[in-house]
């Protein structure tokens, strides 16, 4: 992130699976982002992102995130 002026996702659309205490979330969406050197114009790519998450007493923990 220390390289970035600026950055936001957005996600189109999440399939999530469940199993018991661990869960899947495959997302489709768009990154955009400005670089600290270099241009300054905004850059837009397509990405995939899934998520691995666990569930703990009260709530859902993000184990690890993977994009493409």
């Amino acid at each position: 992130f220390s390289q970035l002026e600026q950055q936001s996702i957005v996600f189109d659309a999440c399939n999530i699976d469940v199993a018991a205490a661990r869960a899947t979330a495959s997302c489709n969406g768009r990154l955009q982002f400005v670089p600290k050197v270099g241009s300054r114009t905004p850059r837009f790519e397509s990405r995939q992102w899934t998520f691995t998450l666990n569930r703990g007493e009260r709530d859902w923990w993000i184990q690890s995130v993977t994009s493409r």
